[in-house]
């Protein structure tokens, strides 16, 4: 089970909110959610150091090695109510969350 931070019914999700190298729509399947949730960048994140971008660096080194991810710079944190269904968007690299309530269906 993934381990996800939650405050006040909403839950963390890690996106990369700028053009470049994406995070979790970039990032092969098997590490998608570990990345998306991870308490450890979310952390990171949240804490407002200055330095959050070589700390989470280190981080993944020493987690996940495996893992190429082109740039830990411009990561956010979006909350998203619980149990509530989204998908990452990624158009070159820049990632935004779409919620399933917000789209629109066409019938055929």
């Amino acid at each position: 089970m993934i381990e996800k931070v939650t405050e006040d019914g909403k839950v963390a999700v890690i996106i990369h909110a700028e053009y470049g190298g994406g995070w979790s729509s970039c990032i092969r399947w098997s590490h998608t959610q570990s990345l998306l949730y991870n308490p450890t960048i979310v952390a990171i994140l949240t804490s407002g150091a200055a330095n959050a971008e070589s700390q989470i660096k280190a981080y993944m080194e020493t987690h996940f090695p495996e893992v190429i991810a082109y740039s830990y710079r411009n990561l956010s944190v979006v909350w998203i109510p619980v149990g509530t269904k989204f998908r990452v968007l990624e158009y070159d690299g820049w990632e935004s969350i779409e919620l399933f309530d917000e789209v629109e269906w066409l019938t055929a």
